[in-house]
Parts: structure tokens; sequence; C-alpha cells
């Protein structure tokens, strides 16, 4: 069976709602672009912002015609990850899309545009 991609809408609006599971995100995130951030301050960042119980959610693509439904998961603490995938196939391993380390920096780097300390964005994102 092939397993579709996740549009890249869905990953950013799944890493968005989990990056805003607490009170006062906004301004936080905000701060956080302001001030710059190193690769080890963002993945701390997100350990906080998913919770250390993490969560989930659920998103729809397409209103004329049939719903695609993907749903998302997170979890926080030293080691934070978000998996993104179809309702459906929810317990097919397969069919995740997993971001952790450096690829959920750099993702979480390229939707809220936040720079390194020394004010430089990434540019080179994937």
């Amino acid at each position: 069976m092939k397993y579709p991609q996740v549009p890249h809408e869905v990953v950013v609006a799944a890493l968005r709602t989990a990056c805003h599971s607490f009170e006062d995100a906004n301004a936080r995130w905000a701060g956080h672009i302001k001030s710059g951030m190193s690769d080890d301050q963002v993945l701390a960042a997100l350990g906080k912002e998913f919770g250390i119980w993490g969560g989930s959610g659920v998103y729809a693509l397409g209103d004329d015609g049939p719903r695609c439904e993907w749903w998302q998961d997170h979890r926080g603490g030293v080691n934070p990850s978000i998996a993104v995938y179809r309702f459906a196939e929810m317990n097919v391993d397969e069919a995740r899309l997993t971001m952790k380390g450096q690829r959920l920096v750099n993702l979480t780097r390229e939707v809220f545009k936040i720079p390194f300390p020394d004010g430089r964005l990434q540019l080179d994102l994937f």
C-alpha cells in the first residue's frame, strides 16, 4: 500500500497548534523571535510548549467534496516530537510523518521565523 505525503499546510497547522497549548504562548514565541535562539534553545522551548504529557488534535482539508482528516500528536520534555498522519491510518506506523531533533528545529525556525541569537535566519532548511 502506498501512503500519501502529508501536505505542508497540515504540518504547519499541527506545529502551530502544538506550540500554543498553554496560555501566553504568543508572547513567548514573540520573545523568542525578537531575541533569537540556538538550536538547543528551540528544542527546549518546544519541550515546554508541547507539555510533558503532550497532546493531540485533528485537522480537516477540503471544503468542496470529500474531506481528508489528519491527526497530530506531540510529546514534550527533553526530546520533543510531533507526528502527523491520516486519522484513518492512526495505527499504521509507516503512514506517520514524525519530526524530532534537527528536522523539528528547522521546521520551527521556518514557521515562526526564529533567527539565531546573532540575528541570522536559517536559509537551508531541508
